[in-house]
């Protein structure tokens, strides 16, 4: 890495943010909040999970076109005890249909419109069979199988020594005005560099981390033939962060009419008016707003691969679920997720849900009544406690989405999630789920590598060592010395990346808490009569 300068290695943590631009909107970079911050309404927030319900069901591209079977939806919706309206449900009814017409030619969905996207068609009953098989060699071979992590981020990282440059303190790279830690000064995720092919397809170019590119060689083509199919995926996902669409506008407050016959005297406004939706209208993207991850085949794509499985027995037979997060720290850099469950035995239903931090620049020009905040509650459907003025929880939460076996699931790194507390259907056996994660770095940038660090395990050495003297035989004694004497730093025992790992988790649980306040809270800033 002599002749490379990347953040972290002879470059400060931060020279992306300062030095480039088109990047990706990130919740952890408070500069990019307003972009990474939505506001729907609550009615809109309701359509779209109905939405999701529906493009649920089995065969439900036939079923929207079925007065019959579209009547009794209609009916269950409308006594679900829900803020629905007639003209709400009309509107989910043609969005469904407008959904088959797009579905037919993309075969993924968009969930949320943060950016959300769900598909169970995108990967192969034949490569879902690879990907198990592959995995199932790589357990065979692992000791410890408990809710195990065969490809564990958090084992043989990059590791910051200041070797080059001092480790600024973290207050370096803290910021100002809330001391929100965004970067790690000491690890970052090791992420492989991918190549992007003329015919659509990927090439993994440099080693997954704690993954043999050579023992698993079938198991490296399955992830690379994964990618190149979450890439529409992620093209979707991207591209709704650009979008403005919202299926309920809503621009000021209005009340309804206070009724008193006495009319000389002041009446104040009654109940905050509740908007509704129009006629359905589809999203509309400028071409500039689409994103196309092929258009970096130049430079390819830079991902964090991950493989991990909870695994529950009659002993040990429920999962508790996750907390609110999002992925990695801003040394990653971290722009959109994918999530393959690729395999699941024996459990109760699980979701994932998602939650996004209002845009509270969006509410500068409602004018609410002096003291009349109650349209947060009305119209947005924060709780009773939020504020309209001063510190307050600005989260929203949008729902849930199935994780079904088979099913790819894509975000942006603008949202934070939380996977939902499953057990094992029949507890008298054991049971699994298990998933393939895919974090895309932010492709307008580049951060250390695979490329860049050689692999870290020691028994992975060994076998580097024989090829090298293989390699050095039939050189002088001086030349073999100078080559050794200028080989990588020596690997970490497995031992050795277990005590890392336990640093790495317990640095970022520390900034965890911190992080989710910085998400949670804001101010509304409202201007009122």
């Amino acid at each position: 890495m002599a002749n490379v300068e990347l953040p972290g290695w002879q470059l400060p943590l931060d020279y992306h943010y300062k030095n480039t631009t088109g990047f990706f909107p990130h919740v952890l970079e408070h500069e990019d909040i307003g972009d990474a911050g939505r506001l729907c309404t609550y009615r809109e927030i309701f359509i779209m999970r109905v939405v999701n319900a529906i493009t649920d069901k089995r065969h439900w591209e036939r079923k929207i076109f079925h007065e019959t079977i579209t009547a009794k939806w209609r009916e269950k919706i409308a006594a679900s005890g829900k803020d629905i309206t007639p003209s709400m449900i009309d509107w989910i009814m043609d969005e469904v249909k407008w959904k088959v017409e797009n579905y037919s030619a993309i075969t993924h969905i968009v969930v949320f419109d943060s950016g959300v996207v769900k598909s169970d068609t995108a990967i192969s009953e034949k490569l879902q069979n690879a990907l198990r098989d592959g995995v199932r060699e790589l357990e065979d071979s692992t000791l410890e199988r408990t809710t195990i992590q065969a490809l564990m981020t958090k084992l043989w990282t990059c590791i910051g020594q200041g070797s080059i440059l001092p480790v600024p303190g973290q207050e370096a790279y803290s910021h100002a005005w809330t001391g929100h830690k965004q970067y790690s000064c000491r690890f970052q995720w090791l992420p492989c560099d991918v190549d992007l092919l003329g015919d659509g397809s990927c090439a993994i170019v440099s080693y997954i981390n704690n993954l043999h590119p050579q023992q698993n060689v079938r198991l490296y083509h399955v992830i690379e033939e994964i990618i190149a199919e979450a890439i529409p995926l992620w093209n979707t996902t991207l591209t709704c962060m650009k979008g403005d669409y919202w299926r309920i506008q809503y621009h000021s407050v209005e009340y309804e009419e206070a009724i008193d016959d006495d009319f000389s005297k002041y009446k104040p406004p009654g109940a905050v008016k509740v908007p509704e939706p129009g006629k359905f209208f589809p999203p509309q993207f400028r071409s500039s707003d689409r994103v196309n991850l092929y258009e970096f085949g130049n430079t390819g794509l830079q991902i964090i691969v991950k493989l991990a499985n909870i695994e529950l027995t009659p002993e040990k037979p429920e999962y508790q679920g996750g907390s609110w997060h999002v992925e990695g720290q801003l040394n990653e850099h971290i722009c959109a997720t994918a999530i393959y469950y690729y395999d699941s035995e024996n459990i109760t239903s699980s979701s994932l849900s998602f939650r996004q931090r209002a845009s509270t620049y969006c509410m500068s020009d409602l004018y609410p009544e002096q003291d009349r905040h109650d349209f947060l509650q009305k119209v947005y459907g924060f709780p009773e406690e939020t504020l309209g003025n001063g510190s307050t929880n600005v989260t929203q939460e949008l729902g849930s989405v199935v994780t079904k076996e088979g099913r790819l699931l894509t975000f942006a790194n603008i949202l934070q999630h939380r996977v939902s507390p499953f057990s094992l259907a029949d507890r008298s056996k054991p049971g699994h789920r298990k998933i393939l994660a895919l974090f895309l770095v932010d492709p307008h940038l580049r951060i250390i590598s695979s490329s860049n660090v050689p692999p870290q395990r020691e028994d992975w050495a060994v076998e580097r060592e024989r090829s090298i003297r293989l390699a050095l035989q039939s050189l002088p004694q001086e030349l073999k010395d100078a080559v050794c004497d200028n080989l990588d730093a020596p690997c970490m025992t497995m031992g050795e990346a277990e005590e890392i790992r336990l640093e790495l988790m317990k640095e970022r649980s520390s900034v965890a808490a911190e992080q989710n306040r910085n998400f949670e809270t804001g101010d509304f800033f409202l201007y009122e009569h």
